[in-house]
């Protein structure tokens, strides 16, 4: 059995005024939510432990999450570990308060991306432990998250800052670890908590650090997920793509 760690604690403000009113992780798509799918993709990919650390909006995730009662039916644990310092904190901070619940293969995701099940079942049968779901077809741009890697599809780059000329392609915020990496990773983070500089930093500075460790069992791989419906939501304009992208996925 694996477990999941959904990231859904920001504000979402280049999203506004839509998220004014709802978290992005709320985000409507025909009669169902970005979390209500992303949750379905994790049940069917076999996940019966998801923790969702949340923030901005907590009670609305809480009570939106009682009305998924098939969910409860099918007897998914949810859990909520709530990041009360979410408007002054990073992504890095919200996992680090994970670090006590994971004990097994983990599937680490943002809660802003819509995606098809395909991506994690591309993921599992890569037979790799550790491994993240990487689009080497996708238009890179300054607030990408690039990746590099080196002739055995390592991955030994991981950045908005990277340059393009190494990059092979964008990630799209969803991995899997298993779970030693995720010890070594809370490790790491457990390390630089007591810097000012970690509360705004953001969790994928520290896969890089441990793309650099050293240890081998925490090498982690891309695996290409450009023949899959996905896509990051940060802004009106991604919110209408993604719309339209699910739309054509339905017709398909």
């Amino acid at each position: 059995m694996k477990q999941a760690i959904i990231l859904a604690a920001g504000t979402g403000s280049r999203l506004k005024p839509i998220t004014d009113e709802i978290p992005k992780c709320l985000l409507k798509f025909g009669d169902s939510t970005l979390l209500e799918m992303t949750i379905d993709n994790l049940n069917q990919s076999g996940v019966k432990q998801i923790f969702i650390v949340t923030g901005y909006k907590e009670e609305m995730i809480k009570s939106y999450l009682k009305s998924l009662k098939k969910f409860y039916d099918e007897k998914i644990d949810i859990e909520l570990i709530y990041n009360e310092e979410y408007e002054t904190t990073g992504s890095a901070y919200s996992l680090y308060l994970v670090k006590d619940y994971i004990e097994k293969s983990t599937f680490l995701l943002d809660s802003d991306i819509l995606f098809e099940q395909r991506v994690l079942t591309k993921l599992i049968d890569s037979g790799i432990d550790n491994c993240a779901a990487i689009d080497v077809m996708a238009t890179l741009d300054e607030e990408m998250v690039k990746v590099s890697t080196n002739i055995d599809n390592k991955i030994i780059g991981l950045s908005k800052t990277l340059d393009f000329d190494v990059s092979v392609g964008e990630s799209t915020g969803i991995e899997l670890f298993s779970a030693y990496f995720m010890q070594s990773l809370f490790g790491i983070l457990e390390k630089a908590s007591d810097s000012p500089a970690f509360r705004t930093q953001h969790y994928e500075e520290f896969l890089n650090l441990m793309a650099d460790s050293g240890d081998k069992r925490n090498s982690f791989y891309a695996i290409d997920v450009s023949d899959c419906m996905y896509i990051e939501i940060d802004t009106i304009d991604d919110y209408k793509k993604a719309s339209d992208l699910y739309t054509k996925f339905l017709n398909n």
